[in-house]
């Protein structure tokens, strides 16, 4: 059990870089941060690439829905936990929780900590930490009904609980449910499970209410 102000995650195989943490803390408790992003250095076999979430620094503190906006529509969104700097007393006081039963856990994760928070700070390409592409990884692997209910769980939470009229949805939110929606295609397809079929039917009528012009209706 986390007994510290913050939290930061990492996975057994990755490496956290050192960004002068020191400096993040310290402006993170003068602040009152719930919680601090940053972007990491992804590396495959002997390339190691920067990947950041944005070009362009925001020196601005902001509500994490709103951050989450801007770069979805600017950049590239990072589904994991490990590039946020967490305070304890936000997630316990908004009991966000990894949830089980299903693959890419941290994506659904990490969006709730992001959406949810009221202040937050983005950390533009400090590289804090090294993501380790791991081809036999469970990620890559397991492709099954649990990989489609992560998928599903995160389009629910930005479909149902954090915008409230469908009809007023961002187009870069549009996008990113798109992009949600591809990869569950893409699971499906390299599977021959009949539940996976079933929930994607779902899925399908529930995306294309919403996004009926901007995403192809599947057959």
């Amino acid at each position: 059990m986390a007994k510290g102000v913050f939290i930061q995650f990492v996975d057994a195989d990755d490496e956290i870089n050192d960004i002068n943490w020191n400096e993040i803390i310290d402006e993170a408790l003068e602040k009152k941060i719930d919680v601090a992003v940053f972007d990491s250095i992804r590396i495959t076999n002997a390339n190691r690439t920067n990947s950041s979430m944005l070009d362009e620094a925001i020196d601005d503190y902001m509500p994490g829905k709103e951050l989450f906006e801007i770069i979805v529509k600017k950049g590239t969104i990072r589904e994991s936990s490990c590039l946020y700097i967490i305070n304890r007393d936000y997630l316990n006081k908004n009991n966000i929780r990894f949830g089980e039963g299903y693959i890419n856990e941290d994506a659904l994760f990490s969006l709730k900590v992001l959406i949810n928070a009221e202040r937050v700070k983005y950390y533009t390409q400090r590289y804090g930490y090294s993501y380790y592409k791991n081809s036999n990884s469970v990620t890559f692997k397991k492709l099954s009904d649990f990989c489609v209910a992560g998928w599903i769980n995160i389009y629910e939470l930005l479909m149902l609980v954090h915008y409230d009229n469908e009809s007023k949805l961002p187009k870069s939110i549009i996008q990113y449910i798109n992009r949600i929606y591809m990869k569950t295609l893409d699971f499906m397809n390299r599977t021959d499970s009949n539940e996976i079929e079933k929930r994607l039917l779902e899925y399908d009528e529930k995306v294309y209410k919403v996004c009926g012009g901007l995403i192809p209706k599947k057959d």
